[in-house]
C-alpha cells in the first residue's frame, strides 16, 4: 500500500453555513424553491448560476480556493501514467470542469455528443485520460455492474 496517498486537495467543497442543514431548510432560508438540483446550486455557489449567491453564506469556500487546490493537486500529478483519484461527486465534477475547460464553477462539463456530464453516482467508475498539457483527452463512464 506504499503507492496510496490520503490527499486533502480532493475534499469536497466546504459549505460551512449550509452543514446540517436540508435542502427544505435552504429554500425555507432563501424563499425559493430549487427547480434544478441543489448540488448544482452548491457547484456554483458564489456565481450568478446558483440561487445560493448573495444569500448570506459567507464563510462557505470560495470557488477560488478550490480551483487553486485542485490546480496544485493536477500539477502533481503531470507526467504521472496511471493515478485513481477518489474524491466526491462534486469534486470529481470540478476536476473534469478544469480537465475540459481550465476552469472551476464556470461551466458544466460535456461529453463528446455535447450533453452535459452529471454528477458520479456512488457505484459509478470513471476513466479520465489527459494529455501532455494536462487536458482532457479521453472520458469513459463505467456503471455499477449490479
Amino acid at each position: 500500500m506504499k503507492n496510496v496517498k490520503m490527499d486533502p486537495r480532493l475534499q469536497e467543497r466546504h459549505h460551512r453555513d449550509l452543514v446540517g442543514k436540508t435542502k427544505t431548510d435552504i429554500e425555507n432560508e432563501i424563499g425559493k424553491k430549487f427547480t434544478d438540483r441543489l448540488s448544482w446550486h452548491l457547484y456554483f455557489e458564489g456565481t450568478e448560476k446558483s440561487d445560493l449567491t448573495g444569500r448570506g453564506y459567507s464563510k462557505d469556500e470560495s470557488l477560488k480556493s478550490v480551483e487553486e487546490r485542485l490546480r496544485s493537486l493536477l500539477r502533481d500529478l503531470k507526467g504521472v501514467n496511471v493515478v485513481l483519484l477518489l474524491g466526491s461527486s462534486v469534486t470529481n465534477q470540478y476536476i473534469l470542469e478544469l480537465l475540459q475547460y481550465g476552469t472551476v464553477g464556470v461551466s458544466k462539463p460535456k461529453l463528446p455528443d455535447d450533453s452535459y456530464v452529471e454528477f458520479q453516482e456512488n457505484d459509478e467508475l470513471r476513466v479520465v485520460t489527459v494529455d501532455e498539457n494536462m487536458r482532457l483527452n479521453g472520458y469513459l463512464s463505467i456503471p455499477s455492474q449490479q
